[in-house]
């Protein structure tokens, strides 16, 4: 009975998008929800083809978008490889940068990972999220605490009200076993 209604669910998805495309060809956002209900039905082949398409379709400026778009679709999925592609695809470099470090991070390559965000944050020096990824990344996968806070606190200076930034500096506190600061931090978040 729960494959049948996954059927069912599916098809359903697939005739809804169905209409998009015939009412709207050209649409983008058809395609890559199309390519999305592939990739969530085991059947990555086929959401590759519409992903490509998209991109291939698109102007300059949407080009960037369906990336970015696909690159959350494939960590959604978790398939690490994929979205380290498509970020590499970005034709901006400091977005670039800071997907790929995103994506390296998740992928296990933590040396690697902190190279892509310290390449990042150098194109965009204003670059909170890259900073973030930079932060757990030297805390969580390479034990560099101090380095970490100092990092993490250049974002909250930033970007001082941003919840992630906090989120992040109370598991960095807690990671260090100084849960006395890490409370605070996750309390602001």
């Amino acid at each position: 009975p729960a494959g049948i209604k996954r059927a069912l669910e599916n098809s359903n998805k697939l005739q809804d998008i169905g209409v998009a495309r015939h009412l709207w060809p050209d649409s983008l956002e058809a395609r890559l929800l199309e390519g999305k209900a592939f990739l969530t039905m085991g059947q990555p082949a086929k959401a590759e083809e519409l992903f490509e398409s998209a991109y291939e379709d698109a102007a300059y400026k949407d080009e960037v978008a369906v990336a970015v778009w696909v690159i959350y679709q494939y960590r959604y999925t978790q398939d690490g490889t994929e979205e380290l592609r498509w970020a590499e695809r970005l034709s901006i470099e400091p977005l670039r940068e800071r997907f790929r470090a995103s994506s390296l991070f998740y992928l296990g390559r933590a040396v690697d990972s902190a190279a892509a965000a310290k390449k990042a944050i150098e194109l965009d020096p204003g670059d909170v999220w890259s900073r973030q990824t930079l932060g757990l990344v030297l805390y969580d996968s390479l034990g560099k605490f101090e380095e970490a806070l100092g990092v993490l606190q250049q974002a909250e200076r930033l970007r001082p009200e941003d919840w992630y930034t906090h989120a992040q500096l109370g598991r960095l506190f807690w990671f260090w076993g100084k849960l006395g600061e890490a409370v605070p931090q996750y309390r602001r978040a």
